[in-house]
């Protein structure tokens, strides 16, 4: 689910410059913590931004592609070349403009995550900061700052079921629906999945 590198390493070279816009997701500060695990008092959470509308930019291969040249170890060259080659379907996974909305993919300092709850907002057709996707995501963000420097195995689901429960999605009657995008299977099968439902051609 969480990535710790810096942008310009993971999307590499996607675009000329790696900065974040400024935070103003708040994480609740935690008072314990998990199997051992210390929260990060001054963990910076990924701003929650509304997902851009679903757009019909990229076909399967094209998605595999930014996938092998833009995550992960990837070569930037290869990168900068995927970019070139299709701006529009780079441009609908990756937003160089955080205005027009999120991508299939976001960015904080320091790390780079799927965007489960801009997949779910978008499913559920409720984008705002106070929809089910937008709590999938605050969730995503607490586990995150409890768990980012944990070893244990465990950690994640215990600070789902304990710290970060207020933050879960019981209100969200169609959860069922958006289901799909919160498998996390590892990085690039979420990104796959919710690049196809963000970005594919249907």
């Amino acid at each position: 689910m969480i990535i710790a590198r810096s942008m310009c390493t993971m999307i590499a070279a996607l675009f000329v410059g790696c900065s974040a816009p400024a935070s103003t997701t708040q994480v609740p500060l935690l008072d314990g913590s998990p199997a051992g695990c210390v929260a990060k008092a001054t963990f910076p959470p990924i701003a929650w931004i509304e997902p851009h509308p679903a757009e019909q930019a990229c076909i399967d291969n094209q998605i595999d592609e930014f996938i092998s040249a833009c995550l992960g170890g990837a070569i930037p060259i290869k990168c900068e070349q995927f970019t070139a080659n299709h701006p529009q379907c780079a441009s609908c996974l990756y937003p160089r403009d955080a205005s027009v909305g999120s991508g299939a993919i976001i960015e904080g300092k320091g790390r780079v995550v799927a965007n489960v709850g801009g997949c779910i907002a978008l499913s559920l057709g409720e984008t705002n900061a106070s929809g089910c996707g937008a709590r999938e995501h605050a969730l995503r963000e607490c586990v995150a700052s409890v768990c980012g420097d944990c070893s244990d195995p465990n950690c994640e689901t215990q600070a789902r079921k304990g710290l970060c429960l207020d933050l879960q999605m019981q209100s969200c009657v169609e959860l069922a629906g958006a289901a799909p995008c919160a498998l996390s299977e590892g990085i690039e099968s979420d990104v796959r999945r919710i690049a196809t439902r963000m970005c594919g051609v249907h």
